[in-house]
């Protein structure tokens, strides 16, 4: 990752860029971060105590929303402060990964059970096997896929600055920090959730309010404001339901399994969004952004509730069954 931002930085110092190196190289970066990420959340339950997995889970969600909020804004800020030159860009996030390889200092050696005989499709097949066999892994990745497809509205966000609220590049920003903001206020006063034993039951009950929120965000296009406050709120409930969900996924998958289990989360959190873009676009383009909003909302509640109904394991699901189970 370190390279791939040193080589944009060199490639922008040129005067006349590759558009094509441009996309391969983000590609490049993209599959590398599909094998850092895994890696670094599969290690987590290795390194702290059972009953501190959610607060863990919860720093992680703080140190997430923070780089999502503070990255882009410093890269506009340096963008800006230096005449619209992005290559000094590349270079600063370049060098700044020797922080991250020092910090790698005091990461301890983690090494999984595998099976030296198995091959990688094997290993892929397994990964997948354990998913489709397991009830509460199913519920956890369905019910994220039912948020960010029907609920993540932000496609038509620039549509919405625009058409609705009158506003230029300003607009389009503030509708995108907001439910960052309300996710990072909501990481960093998680202290209670390692309290919370109907952890399945709180994943349900923050995706139902995540899609509430959302919807009220789509009636609420008569003000910036209120649309704001509804979006940031959204985006806390979801810090909610992710925190809870990926405790429960890393504590009940085994440690031979989680880094693969981590990539398949990893691939629903990440692909999932990109459909949500394509079906508010979609319905957008036919209805408006406004409607798209609440029609977005109404059917993340609904499939929440479907949720709900055919998911008996997520609904009942309690670190007291998982303590039980360890025991």
């Amino acid at each position: 990752l370190m390279v791939t931002s040193l080589v944009l930085a060199y490639i922008s110092f040129g005067s006349d860029p590759s558009v094509l190196w441009i996309y391969a190289l983000t590609a490049i970066a993209s599959g590398l971060n599909a094998i850092d990420r895994p890696a670094r959340t599969a290690m987590i339950p290795n390194l702290v105590l059972p009953d501190k997995l959610a607060a863990a889970m919860a720093l992680r969600q703080v140190v997430f929303q923070t780089t999502l909020i503070l990255g882009p804004a410093l890269g506009g800020i340096m963008i800006a402060s230096l005449g619209g030159a992005v290559e000094w860009v590349y270079l600063f996030d370049g060098l700044s990964f020797i922080a991250a390889i020092v910090a790698l200092r005091w990461v301890p050696r983690s090494v999984p059970e595998f099976d030296p005989g198995q091959n990688h499709l094997q290993s892929v097949r397994e990964g997948m096997g354990y998913v489709l066999r397991n009830p509460l892994a199913l519920s956890i990745f369905g019910i994220d896929l039912i948020a960010m497809i029907f609920g993540m509205p932000r496609a038509v966000f620039p549509e919405l600055a625009k058409e609705t609220f009158r506003m230029g590049p300003e607009g389009v920003g503030l509708l995108f920090a907001a439910p960052s903001v309300g996710a990072l206020v909501a990481a960093l006063t998680t202290g209670w959730v390692s309290r919370v034993r109907r952890q399945g039951l709180a994943v349900l009950w923050a995706v139902a309010a995540w899609g509430t929120a959302i919807t009220l965000a789509g009636f609420s296009v008569f003000s910036l404001v209120l649309t704001l406050v509804l979006l940031a709120a959204a985006g806390a409930a979801d810090v909610v339901s992710a925190v809870f969900r990926a405790t429960m996924l890393q504590s009940t998958t085994p440690d031979a399994l989680r880094g693969r289990i981590s990539a398949f989360n990893l691939m629903v959190v990440t692909g999932g969004p990109r459909i949500g873009d394509f079906e508010a676009g979609l319905v957008g383009g036919i209805a408006g952004a406004p409607a798209s909003i609440v029609i977005g909302g109404l059917a993340c509640l609904v499939g929440t509730g479907a949720m709900a109904v055919w998911s008996p394991s997520l609904t009942r699901y309690s670190t007291d069954e998982r303590e039980g189970v360890s025991a």
